[in-house]
């Protein structure tokens, strides 16, 4: 089974790392930390590291949970809280990813990568997120 691990030591900045395949219950469990994450009434930006693959891959009825969660309010949530959002997924997915947009899909400034650096680097030079630069230092030095 996958693991959907998430830190919030870094706040306003979230991490998740997600690996293997999840199931139903794991993604809508996650998707309730973001419920938490919004009754903090903060600004926050997010961090999605997809280690491999699999972590890619949606559980069957997800969609339909994922649609009904954005329909409660999530949606505009997203818009009004999140800073900006970072998918870092495999290399080897990258090119299935590229076309996609954080920004059309969600509504806020983001970036999809297959570069750990590149994540960092857009992380810590973006200053409209709120998060303290050495908070994404001590990340990103982590990762290395």
């Amino acid at each position: 089974m996958g693991l959907i691990e998430t830190r919030l030591d870094a706040w306003p900045l979230v991490i998740s790392v997600a690996s293997g395949l999840s199931s139903l219950d794991q993604h809508v469990a996650y998707l309730e930390e973001w419920r938490n994450w919004f009754l903090r009434d903060e600004r926050f930006a997010v961090l999605r590291i997809f280690e491999d693959e699999e972590a890619l891959v949606h559980p069957d009825g997800s969609a339909q949970a994922t649609k009904a969660w954005l329909r409660s309010g999530i949606a505009d949530a997203i818009r009004q809280r999140v800073t900006a959002m970072v998918n870092v997924v495999p290399p080897v997915a990258y090119p299935r990813f590229a076309p996609m947009s954080i920004e059309r899909t969600f509504g806020v400034p983001g970036l999809i990568t297959a570069d750990r650096n590149e994540a960092c680097q857009w992380l810590a030079h973006n200053d409209t997120l709120g998060v303290e630069w050495s908070k994404v230092e001590k990340i990103c030095d982590a990762w290395h």
